[in-house]
């Protein structure tokens, strides 16, 4: 066979390929129009008992979120509080959710990832533990908000009208790994900063401030004259948004210079009390070139050890004076 002959049947067989891959492709073009694909009223938070999130492949990724009373919690992360927000979000995602179909083949369904390594699968379930509605949800859609799902039991891909990837902690269109401190409630003394009545210090510096009919107040020690309305006021709003940077779980208290703590800071709310240990610096980690900058706190009466940054810490800690 000649050199002519060669490079003809290379160009055939390419031919060949290039229309497979085509009769292959998925489809994004225009659809039969949006329809319903959970209708409206399906889901809501109150409702539920559990929220699983499972990936496929990658480490066997997943994360549940459980009801406990009143609360909602994450019972692989030591029943760590969940972020309600979060999770609201994510019902409000895919209640109503609308979308285009944009193949019909379980063939594609790798195509879109739905199925196979990276897809995800979301089952909302009530509070006895039947199963409300089953989604898979693959790749990120060609705009922000929208994401490839399928439901249970079809094989369709469908385009949903909704940002379900941002809803899961996942932003961008790169390969990012699940997050579940997504769904952790960071916020730790979660108070009503309009109801904070009273900041007290203990440590190296202490100091303490009330709030009175006529403004704000040393509650004991403090300056000669009173401290500065809007710093007080400012401060209450602080500790109530006071965010820790992970949790840790559970760890030697001692260790982690808790008992005793060498700074606790108290916030009195509403006739009520809420205290976070303060403790010694996180060490560098494994692989880990420099040092966080956290410390080590926990909330009083908890075992639960978590990461601060040490600026949160000196933001809450610092005298007004």
């Amino acid at each position: 066979m000649s050199r002519r002959q060669v490079v003809a049947c290379l160009l055939a067989i390419a031919a060949l390929a290039a229309v497979a891959a085509w009769q292959r492709r998925p489809v994004e073009g225009e659809g039969s129009g949006p329809e319903v694909l959970v209708p409206e009223g399906t889901l809501a938070l109150a409702e539920l008992g559990r929220i699983e999130i499972v990936r496929e492949g990658r480490g066997g990724e997943s994360l549940v979120a459980a009801r406990r009373g009143e609360r909602w919690i994450l019972p692989e992360l030591e029943d760590a509080p969940a972020n309600g927000e979060h999770l609201q979000r994510l019902v409000d995602a895919v209640d109503g959710l609308v979308g285009e179909s944009r193949a019909a083949e379980a063939a594609l369904l790798p195509d879109f990832e739905l199925a196979g390594e990276g897809s995800f699968e979301l089952r909302f379930l009530g509070p006895t533990g039947d199963l409300v509605l089953w989604l898979g949800v693959g790749k990120r859609g060609p705009r922000v908000n929208r994401s490839f799902v399928r439901l249970e039991g079809d094989d369709r891909s469908w385009l949903g009208h909704a940002s379900i990837h941002g809803a899961l902690g996942i932003h961008g269109h790169g390969d990012r790994p699940f997050e579940p401190d997504h769904f952790l409630d960071l916020y730790l003394l979660g108070v009503d900063p309009e109801q904070v009545t009273g900041i007290q210090v203990e440590g190296d510096a202490p100091w303490a401030i009330e709030r009175t009919g006529a403004g704000w107040r040393w509650a004991a020690g403090g300056g000669s004259e009173p401290p500065d309305e809007r710093q007080a006021t400012g401060r209450a709003h602080s500790a109530a948004r006071a965010r820790a940077t992970g949790l840790v779980g559970r760890m030697d208290l001692a260790e982690a210079g808790l008992t005793p703590p060498l700074a606790r800071f108290t916030v009195v709310h509403a006739g009520a009390t809420s205290s976070l240990r303060i403790g010694g610096p996180v060490p560098v980690g494994e692989g880990e070139e420099r040092p966080r900058d956290e410390r080590y706190v926990a909330l009083e009466g908890s075992d639960r050890v978590w990461r601060m940054s040490q600026g949160v810490v000196d933001a809450l800690t610092r005298s007004l004076e």
